[in-house]
Formats: structure tokens, C-alpha cells, sequence
């Protein structure tokens, strides 16, 4: 049987319940807390790039300790001649703090992009991270937190709660209940690949449940977003005893075409005349668990990896390492795991130096979705 030359990761577009999510080990003075990622300027070795947009990270959540520092994220990035971002690698942080959650943070990179014709390399961004405790943090900063995909943290109703009561009497704690809910079209909505907006609605209810003074309270700046959400807010109505002010309805919008991966380069240039791998190798006896790395699916990212592995005559694969990856570092940390995990049929003398493809592949019209997906389909073995 040849050798297997590439596996194909596809992510299902079926969401699920996600698991719950594990719980941040307490400190002694430490408090719930929002985590929010603001972008410095990006410099290379040819000077300083004009960044055309640079994405925003999703806020993430966990525990600080109030008054404790909290040392910036640095990136190592390229800037190819269409402007994309790649080569995407987390460098070691500046000084030392408390544990952050980051998962958005390699792909909101990968997902940025600078002016075309002026390629860049050896570029640095650093992200600043301002931590603010559940209970001071802006509505608004909440609900963007709360709006775009993420891991859920157990302590979310906390924050639903912060963000509801920030502006009027809505809800006395508990939600609206629709009596017609109208949606926008989003895919009408303009949004680039790999990019995230959200948009909430502000709306107050007279004592029949019609939604007036309708209005944008908040915006990442997609103008039609905007407009899609509160034309849907206003064709809503809700049951209610009494009129009420302060409503919102919060509106994510997420491109389902992905975001491609940049072409790959052929496997022949990274395999050597004394490596060890026959053509003719032992059959794939345990295939790999094939997952894509959910934060990048979140922003519909494709990726790849070229990696480099051994098996032992009784089929366990070692040894992997990642050869290339774009267009981020964390494609081949994945593939690192997806190969780590297989096994292949036993031999008489094992092998040595194989080289495999992993690609991360997106279904065609992926969903957009706020919850992780499902284990993925059996793998395509090309």
C-alpha cells in the first residue's frame, strides 16, 4: 500500500451543546474577570507596515488577581505581497503574569491584513491585555464578549446579568420571551473572510410588546450589520406585562466562505535521499483523531502543516515535528497531536524521516456558529 501522502482534517458545520467548560483553579484573592486584547502597531525589518485592518480579538474570561501585571502577548508574523499575514508564531511574552486564556489571538493575527505590494518579514505585533473584574466591566465590553463565538466560561450568567442591567429595566432578571422573532439576512450582510463583526440593537417595548425607539448601541462598524439587526428588532414582538426600557439584541456575523489556505509547497523538497521511509509502508492500522483547531474555525481559517515523523516496527508513531505550517504555528501543533495519536500496522524494521501533508479544510457554506463543533467526519485519505 503507498505511503499516505496527505490527510484532509474537515470540520462538520452541525453544532453541538458544548461540554462544560473546566472550572479556573481559585487563588486566594483572585476575582471572575474579562480579558480584553487591544493590538499595538506592528513593525518588520522594512519599517513600520500600513495595516489596512487589524483584526480585533474576541475578549476571553477567567480569573485575575486585581492589581497584578499583565505582560503583553508577542507575535512573529510575514506580510506577503497581497497583504495577507502569515507564518504566524506566539514568541515568548514579555515579563511574567497570571495566566490569560488567548485563543483568539493567532488567528485574529492570521486574519489581519496590511497594504498590497510590500511584502514584509521578520515582523512583531504585541497585544496589551486589560483584565477588568466581572463586576466593573463595561456593557459593552460584555457583550462582545457574550455575542462572538468563544469558550463558555461557568460563570457566564454573571455576565448576562451585567450586561442586561446596565441600561434600563428590560428584563428584572430574566429574558424576553418572543412572541415573533425576526432574523436578518446576513448572508446579504457584507463581511471579509476570516473576519468577525457584531452589532447590538437597543430597543424599548411598549405595553403591547412592539419594540420602539429602535437604535444601535453598540458596533464593530459593519454599517449593514447594523441596519439588518435593528430592521430585525423592529419587526420583533415580545410578551410583556408592562412597557419596558433598555432591550437589545446583540447580532454576530461571520463569512461562511473560509478564509484558504496559502498554497502549499510540494513534499518533495523537504524529504532527503538517507531518509528511512519506503514507499511502500505499512498500512495506517489506527487512524488519527482528525480535529481542526477550533478557534480558527470560529473565523472559518483554513490551514496546513507539513510534518515529519517515525513509526516503530510495532507501528507507534514518534518523533513528530512540524516542518512548515501557515498560516499559523498552531496548525502544526495540531497536526503534531492528530499524528501523535495514530498508528500504523507493525513491520519488520519500522521507518524513518516520513513526511506528511495535514490539511485543515472547512465544509463549503460552514454555518455561522457560536458553539464548538461535533467530532469531526472520518478523515479523507488522499
Amino acid at each position: 500500500m503507498p505511503i499516505l501522502t496527505m490527510l484532509t482534517v474537515v470540520a462538520t458545520a452541525h453544532p453541538q451543546v458544548p461540554p462544560a467548560p473546566p472550572i479556573p483553579p481559585v487563588v486566594s484573592g483572585s476575582t471572575r474577570a474579562i480579558f480584553e486584547f487591544m493590538p499595538g502597531t506592528a513593525t518588520c525589518d522594512g519599517g513600520t507596515p500600513a495595516p489596512v485592518a487589524v483584526a480585533r480579538p474576541i475578549p476571553s474570561a477567567g480569573v485575575m488577581t486585581p492589581g497584578q501585571a499583565i505582560a503583553p502577548y508577542r507575535f512573529r508574523f510575514r506580510i506577503a505581497d497581497d497583504g495577507r499575514v502569515l507564518g504566524v508564531v506566539p514568541e515568548t511574552r514579555v515579563g511574567s503574569g497570571p495566566y490569560v486564556p488567548t485563543p483568539d489571538l493567532q488567528p485574529a493575527l492570521a486574519a489581519s491584513r496590511f497594504a498590497t505590494g510590500a511584502p514584509q518579514a521578520r515582523c512583531t505585533i504585541e497585544y496589551d491585555v486589560q483584565a477588568r473584574p466581572i463586576a466593573d466591566a463595561p456593557a459593552e465590553l460584555v457583550r462582545r464578549y457574550l455575542t462572538l463565538p468563544h469558550d463558555a466560561a461557568y460563570f457566564e450568567g454573571e455576565m448576562r446579568k451585567r450586561a442586561q442591567d446596565a441600561d434600563g429595566d428590560c428584563y428584572d432578571g430574566r429574558g424576553l420571551a418572543p412572541l415573533l422573532r425576526a432574523y436578518p439576512d446576513l448572508d446579504a450582510v457584507p463581511q471579509a473572510a476570516g473576519t468577525l463583526s457584531m452589532t447590538v440593537a437597543g430597543f424599548d417595548l411598549d405595553r403591547n410588546g412592539k419594540p420602539v425607539r429602535v437604535r444601535t448601541v453598540q458596533s464593530d462598524g459593519n454599517a449593514a450589520l447594523d441596519a439588518a439587526t435593528r430592521q430585525a428588532a423592529a419587526k420583533s414582538r415580545f410578551k410583556t406585562d408592562r412597557a419596558r426600557t433598555g432591550c437589545v439584541l446583540p447580532m454576530m456575523r461571520r463569512q461562511r466562505d473560509p478564509l484558504e489556505a496559502p498554497e502549499s509547497p510540494s513534499l518533495d523538497g523537504f524529504r532527503t535521499a538517507g531518509d528511512g521511509c519506503p514507499l511502500e509502508a505499512a498500512p495506517w492500522a489506527n487512524l488519527p483523531r482528525m480535529t481542526f483547531p477550533e478557534p480558527f474555525r470560529r473565523r472559518g481559517i483554513e490551514g496546513w502543516a507539513i510534518m515529519r515523523y517515525d513509526v516503530a516496527p510495532w507501528g507507534q508513531v514518534g518523533n513528530v515535528s512540524v516542518i512548515a505550517s501557515e498560516p499559523a504555528a498552531a496548525f502544526g501543533d495540531q497536526a503534531r497531536q492528530i499524528l501523535s495519536s495514530a498508528r500504523r500496522a507493525p513491520s519488520t524494521r519500522g521507518a524513518s524521516g516520513c513526511v506528511e501533508r495535514v490539511r485543515f479544510k472547512l465544509p463549503e457554506g460552514d454555518e455561522d456558529m457560536r458553539t464548538p463543533p461535533p467530532p469531526p467526519p472520518p478523515p479523507i485519505i488522499d
